[in-house]
């Protein structure tokens, strides 16, 4: 799911998109794409690949603030 307005949905990621590099370093598993985006800062920007509709498409994205949101109450 791509939050409204956090840097994914401003730089246009779609819910279904399968990000496949990072600044053109191969995506092959979550946790190294999650460490590589945590070691870079806030502000840079980068291009992504991502497979959308089963198409490669390059997306140009500035890494935002991560900020936590609420946990909602289990019903």
């Amino acid at each position: 799911m791509v939050q409204p307005s956090s840097a994914a949905d401003r730089a246009g990621l779609k819910k279904g998109d399968v990000i496949t590099s990072f600044n053109g370093v191969d995506v092959s598993e979550p946790n190294v794409f999650r460490n590589q985006v945590a070691s870079t800062a806030p502000g840079t920007a980068v291009t992504l690949s991502v497979l959308r509709d089963g198409r490669p498409q390059p997306v140009q994205a500035t890494l935002g603030e991560f900020t936590a949101q609420p946990e909602r109450p289990r019903e």
